[in-house]
């Protein structure tokens, strides 16, 4: 069963996947130039207190809190390969 959550509610080693982009101006604009784009996979892997890192397209990068909750994505049961 999927379930729906925001990217900054995911536990450490938990994938998703990105359903919707709720930021706007430049936030949405830099969240879609590292890779956070509708149907892009998303892994936490250092969750921390007000920021946390996520491998996104092979790469890991930083995202504030603020900025990872205007990211709904679907958490994945199922282990596919990452682009």
């Amino acid at each position: 069963m999927n379930n729906i959550k925001r990217l900054s509610e995911l536990c450490e080693g938990q994938s998703a996947r990105v359903t919707v982009l709720n930021a706007q101006n430049a936030m949405r604009r830099r969240l879609m130039d590292i890779g956070l784009t509708t149907g892009a996979r998303a892994k936490c892997v250092i969750q921390g207190k007000g920021i946390s890192a996520y491998r996104i397209r092979g790469a890991i990068t930083a995202i504030r809190a603020e900025d990872a909750d205007t990211v709904t994505v679907c958490v994945c049961d199922e282990e596919t390969p990452q682009y």
